[in-house]
């Protein structure tokens, strides 16, 4: 039954294997079968497991569309987020998978106050700590003290509180405080929440004007620190 399949395949395959020869014999492909027996196959025979793989031609295909079908991959994924990172083109998911950010579930306070007199209101404009930094502060250690948010104080279920409650509790928590009753004499009488200065963990000052924005806009992540100076 062999040899009958034979006799009659036989006149079809002489064909096919000439064109395969002078296929692969072309001067065009030479460079690249070089390439290919040099730096794939070559290195692959090296492992027990490959040359197995390799040893038929069955499964010489099958192992070859497998190595080149990975190779090709990792050049689409090399090249996809090179170009996603340098912005020549958007990330196809980003319209499903929003990056929207976390929202702030509680952070660490680092209080500290200044003398109304040595930092008058409108005197000094203030974009950072290090704009205070000559300031004489009251107190020699600031108070360290730690904020959690519960989800009835958040202004948005998703993007949690805002700046504006923020710094409102931090004022409501300081006139509560040890350090403001028994300093009391010695404070103004009329400590409002414009004189709460709050800076992020970069000591960028956060500005007024962003009352309404989510602490999560304004670089402030959960568990970082918000350093405070209140003007007394």
């Amino acid at each position: 039954m062999r040899s009958e399949i034979i006799q009659v395949i036989g006149p079809y395959l002489t064909p096919v294997q000439s064109s395969y020869e002078q296929v692969i014999t072309h001067p065009i492909l030479q460079p690249m079968i070089e390439f290919h027996n040099k730096y794939v196959v070559t290195p692959l025979l090296k492992s027990d497991h490959f040359a197995t793989l390799l040893s038929t031609p069955q499964s010489n295909f099958i192992t070859m569309a497998f190595v080149y079908l990975m190779i090709g991959l990792a050049i689409y994924e090399v090249i996809f987020h090179t170009g996603v990172y340098f912005k020549l083109w958007m990330n196809p998911a980003h319209e499903v998978f929003l990056n929207l950010p976390v929202h702030c579930a509680h952070v660490y306070l680092s209080l500290n106050v200044i003398d109304e007199l040595d930092f008058p209101e409108g005197k000094t404009k203030v974009e950072s700590m290090d704009d205070l930094k000559d300031s004489a502060k009251f107190l020699k250690r600031p108070i360290v003290y730690h904020f959690e948010f519960s989800p009835d104080e958040y202004a948005d279920p998703e993007f949690g509180t805002n700046l504006k409650f923020l710094r409102g509790k931090v004022l409501k928590w300081f006139l509560q405080s040890q350090v403001y009753y028994l300093n009391k004499p010695d404070f103004k009488d009329d400590i409002g929440i414009d004189d709460v200065l709050l800076f992020n963990k970069k000591g960028k000052l956060l500005d007024k004007e962003k009352e309404e924005e989510f602490l999560c806009n304004v670089e402030v992540q959960t568990g970082e620190t918000v350093y405070a100076i209140i003007r007394v």
